[in-house]
């Protein structure tokens, strides 16, 4: 069954869990899952990948060096202009030296370029810093929070706390990573959005009124497990919150991790903000996230970039590429500044309509599907199918019930050959709501053949699946489940 992300029908009371974060950190489960793939494949097993999360068709060679000839042709570039280098040949030796900790002028300028043209918002290369990924930036944002400090006390015990762990407010099911990447007890503020991944402006204000001494906000949207996006007035009523909330507590940071940005299904997308986002943004309340490995389909490259007004926070994003060795190279920054350049919009409405006839493909087939449900995506490269219909049921082949999402991901893979990122992955560690998720992400970036045929295994499988209750009952084989 297909479903619409309806943000209006939420729950009364908005569900919130803390919890410091652990010290040992959790595999990547993207990684996790290809892991256990790659040994089922070199085992025999016939096994379908639907948990990529890149485009399958990045530019060409033949694109770029295009791209850089009509560069040349439009424009005498004078030494000193800030993509003259870039028009040179690629080959030449600055490509192998250090760059600079804040990324190049010249790949910082289009970024910033960009960002005024899609937003309405106005910024300056000064307002832009590169780093290796999306991971590396929110590496170097998040990374600025601490844990409780303790000093030695003689009194009530041996230490005492002499400062309360930062708090970063962060939205479930969200991409597990970025739950791993604050510091070792830092306290994670956990605000589940009902499987939808978006908050609304509701559950913003719950959180910020529970917890008003946050630190940070981090946003998703859209997002990264399930593809929902939201309209431009939700956008404007959740920082119409924050805007309210930052008079009184004015240190707050909004990190919008946006890296899919113009990936989006919708007939007339725009990314122009609303006033309550600008005039945060002009405070330097807001840091964007933003990255080339999704929209630009160059995610071998790892270049990601940030975008604020809050020069403290540009700084630490500068000193964790300069300390920690995630400044991007030049020649990977090339790569990223000749897509942005000359690929621009017409490069990422192309990768759109690309990925259309699989993302309906997912819709129509989850629709036949018993017991699955998903809400139909509306960006990104992924859908968050719900297979709890499931949830007791008996496969064809066999005389043991799915009971738990664990028993679902081990059908799926072992028994279907289906490799998908469970949903369970998406939430902070120890979250007492990720043990009842029966989520699947679905990336549908891949080969449409391979799409079809995985989601064609469900599908049978599903017409298959025997109810237990009828062997309660008496019956011998169990019930097949109707529609």
């Amino acid at each position: 069954m297909v479903l619409v992300a309806d943000l209006s029908q939420e729950a009364e009371e908005t569900i919130i869990n803390v919890y410091n974060r652990p010290r040992e950190e959790r595999p990547s489960p993207t990684f996790a899952v290809s892991t256990r793939m790659t040994e089922a494949k070199a085992a025999g097993q016939d096994v379908i990948d639907l948990s990529v999360g890149e485009l399958s068709s990045p530019p060409t060679q033949d694109q770029r060096s295009n791209w850089r000839a009509q560069r040349l042709e439009k424009h005498d570039l004078a030494p000193d202009d800030v993509h003259y280098q870039l028009a040179q040949d690629t080959g030449k030796k600055h490509l192998l030296k250090y760059g600079p900790g804040q990324g190049n002028k010249g790949l910082r300028t289009i970024a910033a370029e960009t960002f005024v043209q899609d937003t309405g918002i106005e910024v300056k290369e000064c307002n832009v810093v590169i780093s290796t990924g999306a991971k590396g930036v929110l590496a170097g944002v998040i990374g600025t929070l601490h844990g409780p400090e303790f000093v030695a006390a003689e009194v009530e015990g041996f230490f005492r706390i002499s400062k309360e762990a930062d708090k970063i407010i962060m939205f479930s099911p969200g991409w597990s990573n970025n739950f791993d990447l604050p510091n070792a007890d830092v306290a994670i503020v956990e605000v589940n959005t009902q499987n939808r991944g978006v908050p609304t402006a509701k559950m913003v204000k719950d959180v910020l009124e529970a917890y008003p001494d946050a630190k940070q906000m981090l946003l998703n949207i859209p997002s990264n497990p399930t593809g929902v996006d939201i309209s431009a007035q939700e956008r404007e009523e959740i920082f119409a919150v924050i805007r309210e909330h930052v008079k009184t507590h004015p240190n707050l940071l909004v990190v919008n991790d946006d890296p899919y940005g113009k990936l989006s299904f919708a007939e007339n997308p725009s990314q122009v903000r609303g006033e309550n986002e600008k005039a945060l943004f002009e405070s330097g309340n807001i840091a964007v996230v933003k990255s080339f490995s999704k929209e630009y389909a160059i995610p071998g490259a790892r270049v990601g970039y940030i975008i604020s007004k809050n020069t403290d926070v540009l700084k630490h994003v500068i000193n964790h590429n300069n300390n920690k060795g995630t400044t991007a190279s030049n020649k990977t920054q090339n790569t990223a500044h000749e897509v942005m350049l000359h690929g621009g919009d017409e490069f990422i409405r192309e990768k759109i309509e690309e990925l259309r006839p699989a993302r309906d493909l997912l819709i129509t087939k989850i629709d036949q599907t018993v017991g699955v449900t998903i809400s139909a995506p509306e960006a990104t490269i992924y859908g968050f199918a719900d297979f709890s219909g499931w949830k007791g049921t008996i496969p064809a082949d066999s005389d043991k019930p799915i009971k738990t999402p664990q028993d679902l991901h081990k059908y799926l893979e072992t028994g279907l050959g289906v490799y998908m990122v469970p949903g369970t992955d998406f939430y902070a560690p120890g979250s007492p709501e990720a043990s009842d998720c029966w989520s699947m992400r679905i990336g549908f970036a891949g080969d449409i053949k391979e799409l079809e045929k995985a989601l064609d295994r469900i599908q049978i499988a599903s017409e298959q699946l025997k109810n237990p209750h009828d062997r309660i009952n008496g019956g011998t084989d169990g019930q097949v489940l109707a529609r």
